[in-house]
């Protein structure tokens, strides 16, 4: 009997250890879709909420450095438009890489009792530097395709 359980734990053991190395390569790929798309939300729901010092966090390193944080918010006119809502169209990861499709959905005073909801797309640009995943703002990808 006790054969019988040697042999048994020596057969079970590699398949614990192969299934365990074939679930956290699952998990891998499939956690940093979800948490390139947990960061995307993340960044517009600040937006929305005009947390423009939050949504300064999810910026990429080199756009932070080259834009304060206080120019940053100046950048936005909030006083006529405001996003009110935010939408994953589509993503396309490559490697480091995610070119990401957005729905905006913006709120646009039009007079003092009267306002219009606009829906647009966005076409936007996501990085992952040191493992966390970055937005590129469209003016600072311009700006470097200039130089």
């Amino acid at each position: 009997m006790k054969w019988l359980r040697e042999r048994f734990l020596i057969i079970l053991f590699p398949l614990i250890i192969f299934s365990a190395c074939a679930t956290k390569e699952a998990l891998k790929s499939t956690s940093d879709d979800e948490i390139l798309r947990e960061r995307i939300m993340a960044y517009w729901n600040h937006k929305i909420k005009q947390e423009f010092e939050k949504s300064y966090e999810y910026e990429y390193p080199l756009f932070q450095k080259t834009i304060s944080m206080v120019m940053y918010i100046k950048g936005f006119n909030t006083e006529r438009a405001a996003w009110s809502g935010a939408r994953i169209e589509r993503i396309d990861v490559r490697e480091e890489n995610a070119a990401v499709d957005m729905k905006i959905m913006v709120n646009i005073a039009v007079s003092s009792s009267r306002n219009l909801e606009h829906e647009g797309f966005v076409k936007e640009k996501w990085v992952k530097v040191d493992g966390i995943w970055y937005h590129i703002p469209v003016k600072f990808r311009e700006h470097q395709n200039a130089q």
